[in-house]
């Protein structure tokens, strides 16, 4: 049980960083995102943000739509996305995602993609695809483990129900005797050593990976 649990644990442990590093996204949608219209500005959520307006985005900001910079200069940090922790200047023409954060300045951004066409939306469905990936090797495990663990159960039940039938110590087994054998068979044959093999690499690797800024 041990086991199993730290096995858990540590899967919980690999996609914790990266699955901080994309909740940004569900706050994006609860906001609300001023866009202007021609001398006008008026404020909107998120959800009602359509291809081609102009978001006005100031400093202390996040951006929340991936967009080209039609005005306006700003530094921008985008670790969220790409980890890195340098600075970048964006301004007239250059292309901007969602999630970065404006550190000064000021940006004015059409819009080119919006909530869930966007990339950190993109990076969200692969990490939680990725929550639910398993790879061949560990698909071999899971379907040879249910197959080895039904022989063990049968196996321990036939052992209950023929020890005390015979003499193996030169005599008869009592039915709380049988159970503590057929106890020891499954605690013996348990799958424990093969199930932990497959998924600890693949859950270190991803751990050191987000460690590493790389999801």
């Amino acid at each position: 049980i041990f086991l199993s649990v730290f096995a858990d644990y540590l899967r919980q442990k690999a996609f914790q960083p990266a699955r901080l590093a994309v909740a940004n996204e569900d706050a994006l949608l609860a906001r609300l995102v001023t866009i202007r219209e021609g001398d006008t500005t008026r404020e909107v959520s998120l959800a009602d943000i359509q291809k081609d307006q102009v978001v006005l985005i100031r400093q202390g900001q996040m951006v929340p739509v991936d967009g080209q910079v039609l005005g306006g200069k700003a530094e921008i940090h985008d670790a969220a996305l790409t980890g890195e922790s340098k600075y970048q200047t964006k301004s007239e023409g250059d292309a901007i995602l969602a999630g970065t954060m404006v550190e000064s300045g000021s940006l004015e951004i059409k819009v080119l993609r919006a909530g869930k066409d966007t990339l950190l939306a993109s990076v969200d469905r692969l990490v939680n695809r990725a929550l639910l990936y398993t790879d061949k090797t560990n698909r071999f495990m899971d379907r040879f483990i249910r197959a080895y663990v039904s022989l063990v159960g049968i196996f321990a039940l036939l052992v209950f129900a023929f020890f005390g039938q015979h003499t193996f110590w030169s005599s008869n087994a009592t039915p709380l005797q049988s159970f503590q054998v057929a106890l020891a068979v499954l605690l013996g044959a348990c799958p424990l050593a093969l199930v932990l093999p497959g998924p600890l690499p693949l859950y270190a690797g991803l751990l050191r990976a987000a460690r590493g800024g790389v999801l």
